[in-house]
């Protein structure tokens, strides 16, 4: 059977994966060819290096080569293939990255993150830009994990959106996914330090915009400049760069695993239509109450921060 030539970028990926193929049985002083063995040493040395769906498509584009190289019985290769699919299967089992990475931090691993950086601000006297800096990446993060919202929402917050007086978060519904504006509780401990930002850190520079958050020099941030911000001191403390928008699976993560009775309360913190992302709830009473569980139960383990600030 005469086969189609590659395009070239085609060209360029399968060369990739044979040279990889050739360092592997060279340094094994095996054969050049592909063989059964030259194989296993090929999985051995890649399988703690790349994920298994990874490997499985290497072995694909293996097998290809082989078969250029090699023509003759069309299944002369089929061990490969079987051995292709066995590890592709394999791989369907193996959590997707974003699910492997929620197993490696939890809400309350965030949680800590955020106490500690006010802590070391706190701790460190006068304001310079870099105690504004970690004071606002560590409420950042305690706000973002008791009231989880998508960082659009986040970023754009202004100061008449937090309402201290009310202890509550105001969502505008421009900024808000699904097009409803929603409050959220905020607890005690958040808001006394929302106030001690805005007294405090931001009111160093006294910009002249309502931005809630800002950046360098007091000017407005941009939904970049948060995001990099909280991924780099997340990767710094925790092993794994953790974006503003999984705190929201944090979120949920830690109320199906600590509360799996009440595993229909992630849907009305994390303002979801559905469980199956399809209904709408319009019940605003289940979202401030689910909200609230949830920084209650976080907020327990920390209140000594108050002590920090009197």
């Amino acid at each position: 059977m005469k086969r189609s030539p590659w395009v070239r970028q085609t060209q360029y990926q399968k060369a990739a994966v044979y040279t990889r193929y050739l360092v592997t049985v060279r340094g094994r002083g095996l054969a050049d060819t592909v063989s059964p063995n030259g194989v296993l040493a090929f999985i051995e040395d890649h399988e703690s290096m790349v994920r298994l769906d990874t490997l499985a498509g290497y072995l694909k584009e293996l097998k290809a080569i082989a078969e250029l190289l090699d023509p003759g019985q069309d299944d002369a290769y089929a061990w490969l293939g079987n051995i292709r699919r066995a590890i592709a299967a394999d791989a369907e089992r193996q959590p997707k990255v974003k699910t492997a990475n929620l197993m490696r931090f939890t809400a309350e691993d965030l949680h800590r993150v955020g106490v500690e950086l006010i802590h070391e601000a706190l701790d460190a006297g006068p304001q310079g830009w870099p105690q504004i800096q970690a004071f606002r990446n560590g409420l950042c993060i305690l706000l973002g994990v008791m009231c989880p919202e998508r960082p659009r929402a986040w970023t754009n917050l202004t100061l008449d959106n937090v309402k201290l007086d009310t202890q509550q978060v105001h969502f505008p519904s421009k900024d808000v996914k699904t097009k409803n504006a929603n409050e959220r509780p905020l607890p005690a401990l958040e808001a006394l330090l929302c106030e001690l930002w805005l007294t405090r850190y931001r009111a160093h520079y006294a910009p002249a915009h309502d931005r809630f958050w800002i950046a360098r020099g007091g000017q407005p941030p941009v939904q970049a400049t948060l995001y990099a911000a909280i991924t780099r001191v997340t990767r710094e403390r925790l092993g794994v760069a953790v974006s503003p928008q999984r705190f929201r699976d944090a979120a949920a993560t830690f109320i199906t695993s600590e509360m799996p009775e009440r595993e229909k309360l992630a849907t009305h913190v994390l303002r979801h239509a559905s469980p199956e992302m399809t209904r709408k709830y319009t019940t605003t009473a289940n979202q401030l109450t689910a909200s609230l569980q949830l920084a209650e139960i976080l907020d327990a383990a920390h209140m000594d921060l108050r002590g920090a600030n009197r």
